[in-house]
């Protein structure tokens, strides 16, 4: 069954966030309000200082007393909103690493869980459903074996890309590990579901990957699960991740559909509806290597979140 990840509570945040600040006004006017502040704060400290100290000119003690800060602040406030401006610009940093995948850069197991997770701020529209997709890329030990780990790198960023481009912008496309992605689309129309699966076959099957003079070309498996809201998301991934075994050992490159009733969760495997794509055979040019036929090796996903 699959496990989703240990949830952290947030940190507990101050009311007032210089940082924040600083990204919304820019350095400049931060620098400027705070240079304000400093001389007007200045200047009400020595006037009241000298309502207790004996100044021979009064008047020219107010005038340096508002002079001067203007001229000893602004170096101090730019580099305190500068050191803030970096701070802010590192705690994006960290967030967006804590949210991609450090390799391909789409989202990671944990951002896939919480999104998928969440409940729908709408309500779904008439004939709408969520479906997830499980997609794991065919011999993909067989490119790190034969052309090495770069190699192998290249092909996942280009297969991420082609994931992120595939879906639309309320999607969630993220990389569970290895070389096993997963695409959770909500509030689609059924129909829409094969149309996506379809249109990530046939691009993954033009793609060729350049490295050290040679082309790779790679294929990817698909197993989809679809179901209305009140089935929960261990069912659709469960259903979905044997749907990707099926077709792992029917020959991959291809997609199966099953569809999980709510009162079906239980036992998605007897319920499915089962679509396959026909396979299509694409010429090679003599520099581009086809991965030689493995036997299917099927790592569990849900192994693997369990980890």
């Amino acid at each position: 069954m699959f496990r989703r990840p240990i949830s952290i509570e947030p940190e507990p945040r101050a009311p007032f966030d210089a940082s924040q600040v600083i990204g919304r006004l820019g350095l400049f006017w931060t620098t400027t309000i705070m240079t304000i502040l400093s001389a007007l704060l200045s200047t009400a400290v020595a006037c009241v200082i000298g309502l207790f100290v004996t100044i021979p000119n009064y008047s020219t003690h107010i005038l340096l007393a508002f002079v001067i800060p203007f001229f000893v602040t602004p170096p101090f406030s730019y580099l305190t909103a500068l050191s803030l401006r970096s701070s802010h610009r590192a705690r994006r940093r960290a967030s967006h690493l804590a949210d991609h995948d450090a390799l391909t850069g789409i989202a990671n197991r944990r951002v896939f869980f919480e999104r998928a997770g969440m409940q729908p701020k709408k309500p779904a529209k008439v004939g709408c459903i969520r479906a997830v997709l499980y997609l794991d890329l065919d011999r993909f030990k067989s490119i790190n074996d034969q052309f090495g780990h770069a190699a192998g790198d290249a092909v996942l960023k280009e297969f991420a890309l082609l994931l992120k481009t595939s879906v639309r912008s309320t999607d969630v496309a993220a990389r569970i590990g290895g070389e096993e992605f997963a695409i959770y689309l909500d509030d689609i129309p059924q129909y829409k579901v094969g149309e996506i699966s379809e249109r990530i076959l046939s691009r993954c099957r033009a793609i060729v990957v350049p490295h050290n003079g040679r082309q790779i070309r790679f294929t990817t498996s698909i197993g989809i699960a679809m179901g209305e809201r009140d089935v929960s998301l261990d069912a659709l991934l469960t259903a979905a991740d044997q749907q990707l075994y099926a077709v792992k050992h029917a020959g991959r490159n291809n997609y199966r559909i099953t569809t999980v009733a709510s009162h079906q969760q239980g036992s998605a495997e007897d319920s499915a509806l089962t679509i396959s794509a026909p396979a299509v055979t694409v010429p090679l040019p003599a520099n581009v290597v086809e991965l030689s036929q493995a036997a299917p090796s099927r790592r569990r996903a849900r192994d693997l979140i369990k980890n």
